[in-house]
C-alpha cells in the first residue's frame, strides 16, 4: 500500500488596515480589517488506496496411524435370582467372590479388577385377581459387574474362561486400548500438516504463484475410543478355549490451514 501526500503552498496573505486621514481632512472612518487566506484546490491531505483483501488458500490435511493395542479390559457380570432379596443378594455375594478368586488364583499378569456396578431390584410376574391383571412380586434379582484389566493380551480368552467356570454367568464386552499413544499423535498430526502444505504447494505452483506463509491453523489429533469386543456365552469344551484377538486402535488427526497466496512467481 502506498500513500501519497500532497502540499499545496500558501499563495496569498491580505491584511488592510485603515488608511492614516489626508492632510486637512478629518479623521478617516476605521476601516474593518480583513484577513483573508487562500488555498489551492486539493490541500493538503493524505489520501490512502482503498485496501484489498489478501488472497488466501484453505486446505485440510488428514492422517491415521494403526497401533497395536496392549492392554484389555473384560466386563463380566453375576447375575442371580432368588425368591427373597436376602437370599439373592447372599447368593451372589458367594458366586462372586468365587469368580474374584478363580481370577487372582491364575497368575494372569498385570491383571486388576474392580466392581463398576451393582443392583438388586424385584421381578415381577403378572397374574389375574378378581378378574384383573395385575403385577406380583415373584422374586429378586442381583446383578454385579466386575470390570478385570489384564496386560497379557493372549490371556483375556483363558480370562474368560476362567471366570465363567467359576460362576460368571455374562459378559458384557472386551475393549482394547493401547496405553500410550501420545508418540503416535504426534507423528499423524505432523504427516496432516506436511499433508496439508502439499496440497497447497501444488494449488499455488498451477496457479503460477508463490506460497506465502500460513494464517491460521486448526484442528489437532483425536484420542481413539477403546476398540470394542463383544461375546457371547456360548457351551463349549472344557478344553476349547475362547478365542479372542486384541486387534488395533487406529489414532487420527485432521488440520485445517489458511495459507497467504504470495505474488506471481518471478516477480521478485
Amino acid at each position: 500500500m502506498r500513500l501519497f501526500a500532497r502540499t499545496a503552498p500558501v499563495l496569498g496573505l491580505l491584511v488592510s488596515a485603515g488608511c492614516s486621514p489626508a492632510h486637512g481632512q478629518g479623521p478617516a472612518l476605521p476601516q474593518p480589517a480583513v484577513v483573508g487566506a487562500r488555498v489551492a484546490r486539493g490541500a493538503s491531505q493524505d489520501v490512502a488506496e482503498p485496501q484489498e483483501a489478501p488472497r488466501t488458500i484453505v486446505v485440510t490435511g488428514t492422517a491415521s496411524l494403526d497401533v497395536s493395542t496392549d492392554r484389555a479390559r473384560v466386563s463380566l457380570a453375576v447375575e442371580s435370582r432368588e425368591k427373597t432379596a436376602s437370599e439373592a443378594a447372599q447368593a451372589n455375594a458367594r458366586a462372586m467372590s468365587a469368580v474374584l478368586a478363580a481370577m487372582r488364583s491364575s497368575g494372569f499378569e498385570g491383571l486388576d479388577i474392580d466392581t463398576y456396578g451393582y443392583s438388586l431390584s424385584p421381578v415381577y410376574t403378572s397374574v389375574v385377581q378378581n378378574g384383573a391383571r395385575v403385577q406380583r412380586i415373584e422374586g429378586y434379582r442381583v446383578l454385579n459387574n466386575v470390570r478385570a484389566t489384564l496386560t497379557d493380551m493372549k490371556a483375556v480368552g483363558r480370562l474368560i474362561d476362567v471366570a465363567t467356570g467359576a460362576g460368571a454367568n455374562r459378559v458384557n464386552g472386551i475393549s482394547f486400548e493401547a496405553s500410550d499413544i501420545e508418540p503416535a499423535q504426534h507423528r499423524v498430526l505432523a504427516e496432516a500438516v506436511r499433508r496439508a502444505r502439499d496440497q497447497a504447494r501444488t494449488m499455488a505452483d498451477a496457479l503460477d504463484r508463490e506460497l506465502g506463509p500460513p494464517l491460521n491453523v486448526q484442528g489437532g489429533a483425536q484420542r481413539p475410543s477403546p476398540r470394542q469386543d463383544y461375546v457371547r456365552l456360548q457351551a463349549m469344551a472344557a478344553e476349547a478355549e475362547t478365542p479372542i484377538e486384541a486387534g488395533d486402535q487406529t489414532v487420527s488427526a485432521s488440520v485445517t490451514i489458511t495459507f497467504l497466496l504470495g505474488p506471481e512467481k518471478g516477480s521478485r
